[in-house]
C-alpha cells in the first residue's frame, strides 16, 4: 500500500515538474528569437530558400507545440518549385521530450499555395534516372512516424506552362489523415476542385481509402479505395465517374502494381476489371481483364458529347457490352479476344496498336448478322429501309501521321470489308468486298466488287475530302447484270429488263447532291442484251405513224405495252451535269431504232429524238420507212409523242416524190394553189394531233 502511494506521489511530482517546465518555456522562451537560425538550417537541408515571415507562437492544446505563419519555400520569381504556407501548426509528444527526443503528435496546414514548374523547367526530371530506386530508397530512409492527426485545408496546387500560364490546377484541397503511422493502417480522405482550362475541364473530386505504408517491404496498400469525380462540363464529358476497388498494392522495390476487383461507372456506362503492372514507374507493362456494359448506351454517348441523329429503330443503341483481355508493353497494346454486344448483335475481333501514343491501330471485327437498318437516319415510315449484313468482316489499319502534322485526319489508313450477303429491303448483294487506302483525307478505292442481280459490279477510284466539298472519281465496270431489279428501285415510268454491261469513268465535286449532279463529268459505254422495254409498245407507234402517213386515225393503245428491242448500245458523254448521247442504237427482231439526245441531271429533264423502223427480216437492217419519236419532259413525267417536225418533213418529202410533176405544175401555175396545198397538209396534221 505504501508502495502504491509512493508511485502516485512520484507521478504527481513528475507531472508537476512538466507543467512548471512548460509554463517556464512558454513564458520565458520566445521562438521568434530563433527564426533566422531556423530559416538558415532548413534552407541548407532542402537546398532551397526557406523563410518563416510571420509570427511563431506556442501551442498548448491538444499537446505542446508551436504555430508558424506566412512561410515560403523557393523563389516566386523563378521557374522552380514554389510554396506558400499561411499557417503551419506542429504538436509534439510529451514523453519523448523527457528523453530529449522530438516526436510529432499532429501536423496541420491551413492555407497553401503550391506552384509546380513546367516540364521544360523541371530541374529534377533531368537528374532522375530511376524512379523506382529513388522512391524505394526514400521509403527506407523514412524515419518512424506516428501522428494522431494530419490535415491540410484551403490549399491550391498549380501546374504551369513554360510561358507561366496555368496548365492545370487543384483548388480548395482539404485532406485529413487519422492515426498516421508507418506499418499500420490509417484512414485518408481528400476533397478538391480540379480544372484544366485548355480542355475546359472542371471537376469536383472526392477520395477516401484505408492505407498502409510498410517501409520495410517498401509497399503501399490501399484498402477499399473510393474515388468520385463530378465533372460539371468539359470537351470530354459531363457527369460523374465512380471508381471502387477491393485493393491496390504498389510494391516499390519490385516496381509492381496490382489492381484487384476494380469496378465503377461513368454516367450510364459500368466497368469492371483487374490488372497487374510491372515496371510501373519507368517502362510499364500491364495485363488484365476489362468489361464494359450499358443498357442506356444512347444516353451515355450524349453525355460524352457525341451527337446522334434520330434512328429508324427507337431501341437502337440501347444495350452494349464489351469484354476483353488486354496486354500493354513498350507503347504497344493488344486487346484479344474482343467481344462486343450491340443490341441484338454479337461482334468478335481484336484491337492491336504498334504505337499507342500516336494511335497506330489495327482493328479486326466480324459478325454473323447485323441489322444495319436500325441505325440509319430516321425518315418517313413509308421510306424506312431494311438493311442487314450476313457474315461480314472488316480489317482496318490506322498509321500515325508523319512530319509536323499531328491531326488524326492526316493519318494513313487502309482496310478491307467483306460481306457475304447484304440485303436492302428485298434486294440482295452477294460477296461484297471493298479494299481502300486513305491518307490526308484522300481515300483511294483500290477494289470494289459485288455480285448483284445475276451479274458482277467492279469499280475503282478515289475520294478527296480535303477542301470541304467532296471530290471523287469512279471507274465502274458492270458485267451481265439483270437490271429489272434496279428499275424496281428507281420506279421510272418506263422500265427496262435485260442484261447490262457498262464501263467508263465519271467524276464530280460538291458539298451536296445537287452540286455533285451539276458538276458531273466523264463518259460511259452502255450495252444491254436481250432487252425488253416495259410500258411502251414501239410497234404501236410504228403503226400509228403509218396511219398518219395514210391519213387515218390513230389505233387504240395496248393495255400492257412492251417492246422487245434485243440489243441496245449507247455512248454517254457527261459535262457539268449534261449527259449527251449521239449514237443510241436498238436492234431487235422486229424493231430497229437509232437516235440521239441529252439528259439534264440538275433539272432532271430529258430530250431524245428517236427514229423507228421495222427490221428487215432478210437483212436485219432497217426498212426505209422511218418514224420519228420525241421523248421529253421530266424524269417523273416524261412524254412520248411523234416528232411532228421530222414527220412533217417526211410527209412533204413523200408527197414531193409521188407528185413531183403535179406539184411543180401547180407551183408554177399559181402561188395561191401552193398555199392551199400547205394549208390542207397543216389542217390534216392538226386534226390528228389536237
Amino acid at each position: 500500500m505504501k508502495a502504491i502511494k509512493w508511485l502516485i506521489g512520484v507521478l504527481v511530482a513528475v507531472f508537476t515538474l512538466l507543467v512548471i517546465g512548460v509554463v517556464i518555456l512558454v513564458n520565458f522562451v520566445n521562438p521568434n528569437d530563433y527564426r533566422e537560425q531556423i530559416n538558415h538550417v532548413i534552407s541548407d537541408k532542402i537546398h532551397k530558400p526557406f523563410a518563416i515571415n510571420g509570427e511563431i507562437s506556442w501551442v498548448l492544446f491538444p499537446s505542446l507545440g508551436f504555430k508558424a505563419q506566412n512561410m515560403t519555400i523557393g523563389d516566386r520569381h523563378t521557374q522552380d518549385l514554389y510554396v506558400e504556407l499561411s499557417t503551419l501548426e506542429l504538436n509534439l509528444q510529451l514523453l519523448p521530450l523527457l528523453h530529449k527526443n522530438i516526436a510529432l503528435n499532429a501536423l496541420h496546414i491551413d492555407g497553401a499555395q503550391i506552384i509546380l514548374p513546367s516540364d521544360a523547367h523541371d530541374v529534377n526530371t533531368a537528374t532522375q534516372t530511376n524512379g523506382s530506386d529513388n522512391l524505394a530508397a526514400a521509403m527506407l530512409a523514412l524515419p518512424d512516424l506516428s501522428l494522431k492527426a494530419f490535415s491540410i485545408k484551403n490549399a491550391n496546387l498549380t501546374k504551369q506552362k513554360p510561358n507561366g500560364a496555368v496548365l492545370w490546377q487543384i483548388k480548395n484541397l482539404a485532406e485529413e489523415i487519422t492515426e498516421l503511422s508507418w506499418d499500420k493502417p490509417f484512414t485518408e480522405t481528400a476533397d478538391f476542385n480540379f480544372s484544366y482550362p485548355d480542355k475546359n475541364i472542371s471537376a469536383k473530386i472526392n477520395f477516401k481509402t484505408d492505407m498502409e505504408i510498410n517501409t520495410h517491404t517498401q509497399t503501399i496498400r490501399l484498402f477499399s479505395p473510393k474515388l468520385v469525380v463530378e465533372n460539371s462540363g468539359s470537351e470530354l464529358f459531363t457527369g460523374t465517374i465512380r471508381i471502387n476497388m477491393h485493393q491496390l498494392t504498389a510494391d516499390l522495390g519490385r516496381e509492381n502494381l496490382l489492381l484487384e476487383k476494380l469496378s465503377g461507372n461513368l454516367n450510364q456506362l459500368n466497368f469492371a476489371g483487374e490488372a497487374s503492372v510491372n515496371h510501373f514507374l519507368n517502362n510499364p507493362a500491364a495485363q488484365g481483364q476489362l468489361a464494359l456494359k450499358s443498357d442506356q448506351l444512347k444516353s451515355f454517348l450524349q453525355s460524352v458529347h457525341i451527337t446522334l441523329p434520330q434512328m429508324q429503330s427507337a431501341s437502337a443503341l440501347s444495350h452494349f457490352a464489351l469484354t476483353t483481355h488486354f496486354q500493354y508493353a513498350n507503347n504497344q497494346l493488344q486487346a484479344n479476344p474482343l467481344t462486343i454486344e450491340l443490341d441484338q448483335a454479337t461482334i468478335n475481333g481484336s484491337i492491336t496498336s504498334s504505337d499507342v501514343k500516336n494511335l497506330a491501330l489495327e482493328v479486326k471485327l466480324s459478325t454473323p448478322h447485323f441489322d444495319l437498318g436500325n441505325y440509319l437516319k430516321a425518315s418517313n415510315p413509308a421510306d424506312a429501309k431494311k438493311m442487314t449484313l450476313e457474315n461480314s468482316q472488316c480489317n482496318v489499319k490506322l498509321l500515325p501521321p508523319v512530319g509536323n502534322e499531328q491531326s488524326l485526319l492526316a493519318s494513313t489508313a487502309s482496310g478491307f470489308l467483306t460481306i457475304k450477303k447484304l440485303t436492302i429491303n428485298d434486294q440482295s448483294l452477294g460477296n461484297l468486298s471493298l479494299l481502300v487506302d486513305a491518307k490526308n483525307q484522300m481515300i483511294k478505292i483500290i477494289k470494289l466488287h459485288s455480285e448483284l442481280w445475276q451479274g458482277a459490279v467492279d469499280a475503282s477510284g478515289f475520294i478527296n475530302l480535303q477542301h470541304g466539298a467532296t471530290e471523287f472519281t469512279l471507274n465502274p465496270q458492270i458485267q451481265h447484270m439483270e437490271i429489272k431489279n434496279l428499275m424496281a428501285l428507281l420506279e421510272p415510268k418506263f422500265k427496262i429488263s435485260g442484261s447490262v454491261n457498262l464501263n467508263g469513268s465519271i467524276n464530280s465535286v460538291g458539298s451536296s447532291l445537287g452540286m455533285i449532279k451539276q458538276n458531273l463529268t466523264g463518259h460511259l459505254n452502255l450495252r444491254v442484251n436481250n432487252g425488253i422495254l416495259h410500258g411502251i409498245d414501239i410497234s404501236y407507234w410504228l403503226k400509228a405513224a403509218d396511219n398518219v402517213l395514210r391519213k387515218q386515225s390513230l389505233p387504240q393503245q395496248p393495255s400492257n405495252p412492251e417492246t422487245n428491242f434485243g440489243t441496245l448500245t449507247a455512248s454517254l458523254s457527261m459535262n457539268r451535269g449534261l449527259i449527251s448521247n449521239p449514237d443510241l442504237l436498238m436492234a431487235g427482231p422486229t424493231l430497229y431504232v437509232t437516235g440521239q439526245g441529252s439528259v439534264n441531271l440538275p433539272s432532271e429533264t430529258l430530250n431524245y429524238h428517236l427514229f423507228l423502223a421495222k427490221t428487215n427480216t432478210d437483212t436485219g437492217a432497217a426498212h426505209h420507212d422511218v418514224i420519228p419519236l420525241l421523248i421529253s419532259g421530266s424524269f417523273d413525267h416524261p412524254s412520248i409523242d411523234l416528232d411532228l417536225a421530222a414527220l412533217t418533213k417526211k410527209i412533204i418529202g413523200k408527197e414531193l416524190d409521188k407528185q413531183k410533176d403535179k406539184l411543180l405544175e401547180k407551183a408554177l401555175g399559181s402561188q395561191l394553189a401552193q398555199s392551199q396545198v400547205g394549208q390542207q397538209l397543216g389542217d390534216a396534221l392538226g386534226k390528228l394531233f389536237h
